[in-house]
């Protein structure tokens, strides 16, 4: 996530030096950063991290590694991570055909930022690797909220610049 944030401050340094639109960059960017995610979670699966809690599930997993603090089937979270990242990229990918999406820099990836952060939050609650925790809520989740706040601003910023106002009626 510190990574992420980084390539966009300077991503935004570099598009107002060069005075070229950060919206149209970071719909290029948004959709390849969910694919590089997507590869990472089949990394976290393989290296036992980023596990999830127990389950009775028939899909659940068990993982022979001394950092996995289960000995039970567990919750495959990187595995759903895998798919809704894939999903969301393949979407993303898709729907840029679109008009709508052409026409309206940022929104792609607005839209991107929203629904990577919502899955990603809903994930937490099947997480069973340790974490900090405020109160109930893991760490992950609060920042995957405010991102997702950030997302829905950005949408509305997006959506309310690029409505054009309907035309006045003259008066005969």
């Amino acid at each position: 996530w510190g990574a992420i944030a980084g390539i966009i401050i300077f991503l935004y340094i570099q598009t107002k030096k060069e005075d070229q639109n950060l919206h149209s960059w970071l719909d290029i960017l948004i959709p390849s950063i969910i694919i590089g995610l997507a590869i990472s979670h089949i990394g976290a699966f393989f290296d036992g991290i980023h596990y999830g809690h127990e389950t009775s599930l028939p899909w659940g997993v068990n993982f022979e590694n001394s950092a996995v603090k289960y000995a039970v089937p567990i919750h495959p979270t990187q595995i759903y991570a895998f798919l809704y990242s894939a999903a969301i990229a393949t979407t993303l990918i898709f729907i840029n055909n679109l008009k709508k999406f052409q026409e309206t820099p940022g929104l792609l990836a607005a839209t991107g930022i929203v629904s990577y952060s919502s899955f990603y939050f809903l994930e937490q609650f099947l997480r069973g690797d340790d974490t900090i925790m405020i109160w109930i809520i893991r760490l992950p989740q609060i920042l995957a909220a405010i991102t997702i706040l950030i997302g829905i601003k950005l949408l509305y910023k997006i959506l309310t610049q690029n409505k054009k106002p309907l035309a006045k009626s003259k008066k005969k």
